[in-house]
């Protein structure tokens, strides 16, 4: 983009190809081997920025009809005068902060896919009301008491990282995702969950602590995942479900592989 020298250094000015933030780099002219410095927003969505056109498969870029909003003191205003995407993610860049308290229950109707990652929400509302083309939905460190509604019928994609909250909500979500393909959990307290979904092939249940119980109706389940769950005691693959009738006749499960490193199960999850 440019640069400039004075004063014993070279700032050179930059646009990340990723997250399309201008940068400099600072290099001191008497210290030409020293790691230059980075001026103005320091890191990327993920990493650190980068001038090189990106790979197809790196996915750290501001895709058509995408918004990314940053936790602010604006964060209300901007959430609410956000266009209708197909795309959103609130990303704090920044830390948690807890002083904010941020609502999310408006109309997106064109909206596929959501972030909302270490905001300190009071109230999230993802429904067929309000965003009916809902597909991917990541939720992390949202708080344990965010009034939180979830019903989401077009759900494909669903990920959420450290949360203690009524295991009601997930699965009332799980009952209404009957086309979910992939369900990833980091620190989920829940009591139980209950899967039903012909599409559903990947389960991921990574240290939920307090699971006890845990339904599957999956006759496409490739992967479980129940690493690091101490107490769970009880697994149920069900032999029937309403969904079966969906399947071709033909239809043969694949072999499933598990992860159940760490965790203590009991007799009744083991025979499972």
């Amino acid at each position: 983009m440019g640069g400039m020298s004075g004063g014993g250094e070279m700032n050179s000015h930059k646009f990340c190809s990723a997250c399309e933030q201008q940068f400099t780099v600072v290099t001191r002219d008497d210290h030409p081997d020293r790691e230059p410095q980075i001026k103005g927003p320091k890191w990327c969505f993920s990493g650190n920025h980068t001038t090189l056109p990106l790979a197809a498969t790196d996915k750290r870029r501001c895709f058509p009809n995408t918004v990314a909003l940053q936790v602010g003191p604006r964060l209300q205003e901007e959430i609410e005068a956000a266009p209708e995407g197909r795309e959103g993610a609130d990303d704090p860049n920044g830390g948690y902060d807890d002083s904010l308290r941020v609502v999310l229950d408006q109309r997106l109707p064109a909206l596929e896919e959501l972030q909302l990652v270490d905001v300190s929400f009071c109230k999230i509302c993802l429904t067929e009301a309000t965003t009916p083309k809902l597909q991917s939905v990541r939720l992390q460190n949202v708080p344990d008491a965010c009034e939180l509604k979830l019903s989401l019928p077009e759900l494909r994609s669903f990920s959420i990282h450290y949360w203690n909250g009524d295991s009601g909500i997930i699965n009332s979500m799980l009952q209404a995702a009957t086309h979910i393909e992939s369900f990833d959990s980091y620190k989920l307290w829940v009591d139980e969950l209950h899967f039903a979904s012909n599409a559903l092939t990947d389960i991921d249940l990574h240290s939920s602590d307090s699971l006890d119980t845990l339904s599957i109706w999956a006759p496409n389940l490739a992967r479980l995942g129940v690493q690091a769950c101490y107490g769970l005691n009880n697994i149920r693959f069900l032999d029937t479900h309403p969904l079966a009738a969906a399947l071709p006749p033909d239809h043969t499960p694949p072999r499933i592989q598990v992860n159940a490193a760490n965790a203590c199960l009991g007799r009744a999850a083991k025979r499972a």
